[in-house]
């Protein structure tokens, strides 16, 4: 089964690659078949840290970190409420409304030729609150920010960037909040060092594969996030059937 698992982190770092999201989603609609919600969450935040990491440097400069800096302050704000309410709600009633509202927002997109919203200071403050809420439901926030994103009129090359650099700053503050609350324990580190075997390798194959074909970069996007809606939809019922009483 270990092999498994690191297959499928290799095939989600390669998109996460391309991307700049997309690792927790597939991982967390996979593994958490072998580990609960509250194991595999900060570990997930803790690959989150690191797949950022190795490209901030390239990706620093698309970014406009006036932007990023009230997006932060929402995420700020929304993600200790959600991780609290990750504490209590069950996780398949979580990520059935996270992948229902995805969805809708996918199909939206995949109806218009491009984003149509304008840069502003609402728009990016709005974008921060969502991001929050979805990373602390689920280490997600990445997926829903570039929901988001999408929905403007940036560039491609810029709303990747801007994900990944968010992603980090995302990732190390609810990183802090989840050690607060004892949920960084020795065994998420051990399975989190594990697993960077196979991430580090797809995340580079990813990075190519985004600057030979940036051109498709929101179609293939808007596909992806399509896909990973429908399947959590899926796995959530399938778990919300399986703790029905008989």
């Amino acid at each position: 089964m270990t092999w498994f698992i690191f297959l499928v982190i290799f095939a989600a770092a390669i998109i996460r690659g391309y991307t700049g999201f997309g690792l927790s989603a597939i991982l967390i609609t996979i593994v958490t078949y072998w580990m609960p919600a509250h194991d595999l969450v900060p570990m997930l935040i803790l690959l989150e840290i690191v797949s950022s990491l190795l490209f901030y440097r390239s990706v620093s400069l698309e970014v406009d970190w006036k932007q990023i800096g009230v997006i932060f302050i929402g995420a700020a704000i929304s993600t200790p409420l959600a991780l609290n309410a990750l504490m209590i709600l069950p996780t398949p009633v979580t990520h059935l409304i996270i992948a229902s509202l995805v969805l809708l927002a996918t199909v939206i997109l995949l109806l218009k030729s491009r984003g149509s919203i304008k840069s502003s200071t609402a728009t990016w403050l709005t974008t921060g609150l969502v991001m929050g809420v979805f990373a602390g439901l689920g280490s997600i926030g990445a997926l829903a920010g570039m929901v988001m994103l999408l929905m403007t009129t940036i560039s491609p090359a810029k709303a990747r960037a801007t994900i990944i650099v968010l992603s980090f700053i995302t990732s190390l503050y609810a990183a802090l909040f989840s050690a607060f609350h004892g949920m960084m324990t020795s065994e998420v580190f051990i399975q989190w060092f594990y697993f960077l075997v196979p991430l580090i390798p797809g995340l580079y194959i990813g990075h190519l594969l985004f600057k030979n074909y940036q051109k498709s970069f929101r179609t293939i996007t808007l596909i992806l996030l399509a896909i990973l809606s429908v399947t959590m939809m899926v796995q959530s019922v399938y778990q919300l059937l399986q703790q029905a009483p008989v």
